[in-house]
């Protein structure tokens, strides 16, 4: 009898040992189905990235137009002065009859007015020579400024179009893992609630088991209260307890910031034709989105068998036919 009490509680000690590895099993799985829902978080990563690319490259891009503008004058203000200048130096009045074939005895006054003419086209040459020089450095300093704010316009254009693309595929695939993740923890939950009342009862059976057999081992005179004890006792089966999670707050993902995008008509207004530099820096044509831009597609070959043993047709994308063996 005492090799067979002490079988069943090896028995039951196996038992009980196999409860608990199955309820840290479960605890785990538990854990797992949480963290798989968080993990969806993980799509929306990179969005303020984009984002905060993009603003830097519109800010850089407006302070571009903003002194393109400012150069746009520098030029019209230093271009101006060189055409003002031939208006507002009138030559000598003789300059209109001077005449180099004047006669012997008009030599000395055409002399003289050669010298008024000199007098008047030298400093006038010179600061013509002068303001010429400002006028293209201001050009050319402008037409630079010009192709650099051409080329961060584009930079930005790409950037914003690399945000939207980013915004609303991670928004789409995030609210797609949450849906899919939490149908996948409740069914975790449900499956494990089963599997944790039947540990329960079965760790309280195993308790009520090795309380019997305490009853065989007893003495005579306290067999009766310990089975009285037995049948009465609520095994405490709280270390059995799974802690169950629930599902993380879900994130604001908003592709408000994206509605609008590069070339749509609101987009140019809010981005390029109400800022102040536009009238005097306008942009240069807008580069549409590369993953909004519908892809062509290629009308099938149509093909055809002719009665003729050995050849066969078929149709090009042009409608003419073309034979071969």
């Amino acid at each position: 009898q005492r090799e067979l009490l002490r079988d069943i509680r090896e028995n039951v000690d196996v038992m009980r040992n196999a409860t608990f590895i199955d309820h840290y099993e479960d605890q785990g799985e538990v854990n797992r189905a949480l963290d798989l829902l968080m993990e969806c978080d993980n799509k929306t990563a990179t969005i303020e990235t984009r984002a905060d690319v993009s603003a830097s490259k519109e800010e850089s891009h407006s302070e571009c137009r903003a002194a393109e503008k400012e150069l746009k004058a520098t030029k019209v203000a230093e271009c101006g002065a060189y055409a003002d200048a031939f208006k507002q130096n009138k030559p000598p009045d003789c300059y209109w009859d001077y005449d180099p074939m004047s006669s012997a005895e008009n030599l000395g006054p055409t002399h003289a007015c050669l010298r008024q003419i000199t007098a008047w086209a030298m400093p006038l040459n010179a600061s013509l020579e002068a303001k010429l020089g400002s006028c293209k450095a201001a050009e050319g300093e402008y037409m630079n400024k010009v192709k650099q704010c051409d080329r961060l316009q584009s930079d930005y254009e790409g950037a914003f179009c690399d945000y939207h693309e980013e915004l609303t595929s991670a928004c789409s695939s995030y609210a797609a893992c949450r849906s899919s993740m939490m149908s996948m923890q409740e069914e975790v939950h449900a499956s494990v609630r089963v599997a944790e009342a039947g540990r329960k009862s079965q760790f309280a059976a195993a308790e009520h088991i090795v309380c019997f057999l305490n009853v065989f081992e007893a003495t005579t005179e306290e067999q009766l209260q310990k089975l009285q004890s037995c049948v009465h006792m609520s095994p405490n089966v709280s270390a059995l307890n799974i802690v169950y999670h629930e599902p993380s707050l879900a994130l604001d993902c908003d592709t408000e910031p994206v509605a609008t995008y590069p070339c749509v008509a609101q987009w140019l207004a809010d981005r390029y034709e109400n800022q102040a530099w536009f009238s005097e820096a306008p942009t240069r044509e807008c580069t549409t989105c590369e993953h909004l831009t519908p892809k062509p597609t290629l009308e099938p070959t149509v093909e055809t068998f002719s009665t003729e043993p050995g050849l066969c047709r078929n149709k090009d994308t042009d409608g003419n036919w073309n034979v071969r063996s």
